[in-house]
């Protein structure tokens, strides 16, 4: 693992020789020559820059030599910190600025995003766990569109020949976009066909076989992967020492990802190997946990509004419903672009609204209960 550095020391050096982007500063803008500032005008600047003192910005912060942001693909595993542990995603500002400390406990802190990602919005997802848990967080990009299902939606457009108006054609084309929704969730489907007693029968009859236990899991993970990358990475990742501790947090099919891998764990090394691993799983469309259920709330513990139709899917009802009725406004900055951190909600005529699946609405609410649950 990298090496860690106290919070609000990076300042301006480059990790891996890319600079990091530090945010947006707010500065008081420099007189015209020849224009002398007014008293007040002096003493409102100075309260200004007194401010960003105490409240210098948010920075999100790939850990050391990690890649660039623009080079992630499907299962890339990446560390994240912040400048400081303050919960910068809410849009309550009198909240936003107040920092946590470092935690102590065991164990690291892994994130699993879900559908239609990114690379801007993962590492905000990403930063906004290290900011509640208090410390760097291992993120597993889950990408869209990037599947093993691509291409028969590829060959199918093909076939389709792309027909002006042809219902086929048009369809088969979107599939095929790297970012349709419609790979996402075909991606779900079989993600969530996944066998756990599978995984054990084949480890079982490697085993009786002769196979060395080292690589019955390289092909275990190397199965995960093909179907999922990031269900593989994550696998990997787990199996590494010191990961017997981890503590994940899911949002959306980053819990069927979770899942599966988790799963594959135990059926590598048996239950005991997952005793004490945690799982925070938001909105999940999951409803069977299967060997990680086995724990119950020890292992996973399950958050889902009311009004989350994907939580519905795994019969998930943990929380109250959570109405916004308005709809997001992005936070200003470069490193917020795309990164759907919102600095406020405005009106909004939009129903959808008030079924929420959004990451930060979850965090909205929860950040309070979630960040005492990292020591």
């Amino acid at each position: 693992m990298s090496a860690h550095r106290a919070p609000g020391v990076y300042g301006n050096q480059s990790h891996g020789g890319h600079p990091i982007d530090e945010g947006t500063r707010i500065r008081s803008a420099s007189p015209r020559p020849g224009v002398a500032r007014s008293h007040g005008a002096q003493a409102g600047a100075a309260a200004q820059r007194a401010r960003s003192n105490a409240h210098p910005p948010i920075r999100l912060l790939p850990v050391l030599r990690s890649p660039q942001m623009s080079r992630l693909q499907d299962g890339s595993v990446v560390q994240f910190d912040v400048s400081r542990y303050a919960s910068f995603f809410l849009t309550d500002r009198t909240l936003r600025d107040s920092p946590r400390p470092r935690r102590q406990g065991e164990g690291p802190v892994i994130y699993v995003n879900g559908m239609q990602g990114s690379p801007a919005k993962f590492r905000a997802q990403a930063c906004a766990v290290a900011a509640i848990s208090g410390g760097s967080v291992w993120g597993v990009y889950n990408d869209s569109g990037h599947s093993w299902l691509a291409k028969p939606a590829q060959v199918a457009a093909t076939a389709a020949g792309y027909s002006v108006g042809g219902p086929l054609g048009a369809a088969a084309a979107a599939a095929a976009a790297s970012s349709d929704i419609f790979i996402d969730l075909l991606e779900c489907l079989t993600d969530k066909a996944h066998s756990t007693d599978l995984d054990q029968f084949r480890v079982w009859m490697k085993r009786f076989s002769g196979v060395p236990q080292e690589k019955i899991e390289k092909s275990l993970v190397a199965s995960l992967a093909s179907s999922n990358p990031a269900t593989g990475s994550l696998l990997g990742l787990l199996l590494r020492p010191g990961f017997e501790k981890a503590t994940l947090v899911a949002h959306s099919q980053g819990n069927i990802i979770t899942c599966n891998a988790v799963n594959a764990v135990a059926a590598l090394r048996g239950s005991t190997a997952i005793s004490e691993m945690r799982v925070f799983a938001i909105a999940s469309p999951v409803m069977f946990w299967s060997e990680a259920g086995k724990f119950g709330r020890n292992i996973v513990q399950t958050f889902a509004f009311r009004n989350d139709l994907v939580a519905w899917l795994g019969a998930n009802f943990d929380d109250p419903a959570y109405l916004v009725l308005r709809g997001p406004v992005a936070r200003k900055g470069t490193q917020w672009h795309g990164s759907e951190v919102s600095e406020r909600y405005a009106r909004s005529a939009n129903p959808g609204n008030a079924l929420t699946h959004n990451f930060y609405a979850y965090l909205e609410y929860l950040s309070t209960r979630l960040r005492h649950r990292f020591p």
